[in-house]
């Protein structure tokens, strides 16, 4: 039996509708990840990575494009990317956020998550892609089940803050706020370019 990946249509993702069933569809619908049309600098830095972020898809059942996406947009495939507020590597995740995927969300012991509880943990996510995003793909999968697998809410949430996206919650879905979200609106186009190659 082939294994199974989540696959959400376009129109679900970003226009903010709740996806009533997942959808399984196989692994092979998105192997390929086509990368054609992107620009060539960041088509090389997608390529580097791609087999990392298929096999992390597969493994978190995460849409790979929602994946390319979100990274495109938190780092552009910077693996040594570091933000004012301490967030790291290509998926952009802070120590408290990453102690909160290892030990809550993963359910590891303490050795297993003690890479989160010292400051060296920004080392770790710079020299090791694949943990950066296998704990940022289980972190977008967390809040997509979250908010009900409403894509906007989610990927508004991974930018701001599953607690304030939820106090905000009504107020988004009728567009009164974050309807011109400058990270929604550049994860939404780099999502469209990529699905549709």
């Amino acid at each position: 039996m082939k294994k199974t990946l989540l696959a959400l249509s376009f129109s679900s993702l970003f226009f903010g509708s709740t996806l009533p069933n997942k959808v399984p569809q196989t692994i092979e619908k998105y192997g390929t990840l086509n990368t054609d049309k992107i620009p060539t600098h960041i088509k090389n830095r997608i390529e580097k990575y791609k087999p990392i972020i298929l096999k992390v898809a597969q493994k978190t059942e995460v849409d790979p494009h929602l994946l390319v996406a979100v990274i495109w947009t938190e780092s552009h495939f910077n693996n040594r990317a570091r933000s004012y507020i301490g967030a790291v590597g290509l998926m952009q995740l802070t120590r408290p956020t990453s102690r909160y995927i290892c030990y809550k969300l993963l359910q590891n012991n303490k050795s297993s998550c003690q890479f989160a509880d010292f400051k060296g943990f920004a080392d770790e996510f710079t020299k090791n892609p694949e943990r950066n995003i296998h704990y940022g793909a289980t972190y977008l999968k967390y809040l997509l089940e979250k908010f009900d697998y409403q894509k906007r809410l989610a990927t508004l949430a991974y930018n701001e803050g599953p607690g304030r996206i939820q106090r905000l919650k009504e107020k988004i879905l009728s567009n009164e706020v974050f309807n011109d979200h400058q990270y929604y609106k550049k994860v939404e186009d780099r999502y469209e370019l990529i699905a549709s190659l």
